[in-house]
């Protein structure tokens, strides 16, 4: 990589927490660079410092707890706090991986894209509101009526990634920090929306740090790779010749990571879920319309399709948490309703779990809910089973990786063992290699218990992988 013309240079930058127990080590020794209009890749497992960096970048640490070595160069001026203030959000302008927590969850979406766009421009709120119109045409959302008036959680995970990365890239950043920005999103979208940061790239020179867990798909868009593992960058080269050059021994583990199916496929021909000719409408829009769905006991079936195309909502729907408007929605021969025979493992464990409960204290909770009897030996059979040890349930959610924090909400669900396990993009923001060890954790419940699984994804090879039947979603309802 050229040494001369770097946007943003890091140097030998290190962070440490003071806890009671003592100093944490977060980051060590990094060394990164990109150059101006460059497009550079951080990867690394889950819980291997990535999401950290990036938040050092824009000063997201607690100051009183945290030591600091090194130094964070911006266009060659040390980025402290007081530059921080001038260009965050402008020059330099951040996509998290969980785009739920970049919003407000009670203020509608247009007027939060307005609000971002008074921070850093001057004019009227109709000039702002035509502007940002303009803007959100290219990301392909299709009816902007309904996603400038709709609150949050009235878009689907992929719908509110595009519009986080359309937010932060509205005042035409020098900077992109991305970190998982299309990792809720289909293939196609996927790849409209990196097409669209390489439009920007070439229009405004913009560079972007690219942190994703996706190697193999990293490495045909990026000009540098830099690989973590446990706070440090254990390799660095560029992306055409990386393959060949990395050595060391996490990037070999994220190169390697391929799920190969290890599971017998379901002969059982029981019903334990029929939707007949089921219609649901949410106020004018038709997401289905004499819909019609078999899930048999054992059996491991995917709904595939493009981000906002209904898959989630149909899952509520068998969960038992979402009405039908006409048809039967049936379990076992009796209306479907909500109970312990239905778990449901989302996308982002983070958000699944009470960031204010110790681990025990999440895993014992369906107990409650359910008012089942509860010993506690059931919590350290279920975190065994999914390769978890008893000093986890101490914790809390902030304390544990990503990979983790799954294996917990896999464990949380088969505590009542339950009859269908519902996997809501439940691998989606899993490094490669914890989504193969969550894989394969997965085939061995469903042999142990043989229990049904519905998984909802946009990925149609790992559904055809994981499932013996796949029913792909269109958009031609609508874009809920």
């Amino acid at each position: 990589m050229d040494t001369n013309g770097f946007l943003l240079e890091i140097k030998n930058f290190g962070l440490s927490l003071t806890a009671d127990e003592g100093e944490k080590v977060l980051l060590e020794n990094i060394d990164l660079a990109i150059p101006q209009g460059g497009f550079v890749t951080l990867t690394g497992k889950s819980g291997c410092g990535k999401t950290v960096l990036a938040r050092s970048i824009a000063g997201l640490y607690p100051s009183r707890q945290s030591q600091i070595r090194g130094n964070q160069l911006f266009q060659a001026t040390v980025l402290d706090n007081s530059l921080r203030k001038k260009i965050m959000g402008k020059d330099i302008a951040m996509v998290f991986q969980q785009p739920a927590q970049s919003f407000d969850p009670v203020m509608r979406l247009g007027n939060q894209l307005v609000e971002t766009w008074h921070q850093h421009r001057q004019g009227s709120t109709a000039l702002a509101r035509t502007q940002i119109r303009e803007w959100l045409s290219h990301f392909n959302f299709g009816d902007l009526d309904r996603i400038l008036k709709a609150y949050p959680h009235q878009l689907s995970g992929g719908q509110l990634q595009r519009l986080s990365l359309a937010a932060a890239t509205l005042h035409s950043p020098k900077l992109l920090i991305a970190d998982e920005a299309t990792s809720a999103l289909d293939a196609e979208n996927e790849k409209d929306i990196i097409d669209l940061i390489q439009e920007m790239r070439k229009s405004t020179g913009m560079a972007v740090l690219w942190i994703s867990h996706d190697l193999p798909a990293a490495l045909p868009i990026s000009d540098h790779i830099y690989v973590m593992d446990q706070g440090k960058i254990t390799a660095s080269a560029v992306a055409a010749h990386f393959q060949t050059h990395a050595s060391d021994p996490a990037s070999k583990e994220l190169l390697a990571a391929v799920y190969h199916p290890s599971w017998k496929r379901s002969e059982q021909i029981e019903p334990l879920v029929s939707l007949n000719n089921i219609t649901k409408k949410f106020d004018d829009k038709t997401i289905f319309e004499n819909f019609n769905l078999r899930l048999c006991r054992g059996q491991r079936l995917a709904i595939a399709g493009p981000s906002g195309c209904g898959k989630s909502t149909l899952a509520r729907i068998i969960a038992g948490v979402e009405d039908v408007q006409g048809g039967d929605a049936v379990w076992q021969d009796q209306s479907i309703k909500a109970s312990s025979r239905v778990q449901l493992i989302f996308q982002h464990p983070a958000l699944s779990l009470n960031p204010k409960m110790t681990i025990a204290q999440s895993l014992s909770e369906p107990f409650r809910i359910h008012k089942q009897p509860f010993n506690h030996s059931i919590l350290t059979e279920k975190l065994s089973e999914v390769q978890l040890t008893e000093e986890m349930l101490d914790r809390y959610p902030h304390q544990l990786s990503g990979g983790q924090l799954q294996r917990v909400c896999i464990a949380r669900s088969l505590v009542l063992l339950p009859q269908l396990l519902i996997l809501d993009e439940a691998v989606t923001a899993l490094d490669a290699v914890n989504k193969v060890q969550i894989l394969y954790l997965l085939d061995q419940m469903h042999q142990k218990y043989n229990m049904a699984m519905l998984m909802i994804t946009h990925d149609q090879q790992l559904a055809h992988l994981f499932c013996d039947e796949v029913i792909t979603l269109s958009d031609i309802h609508n874009d809920i």
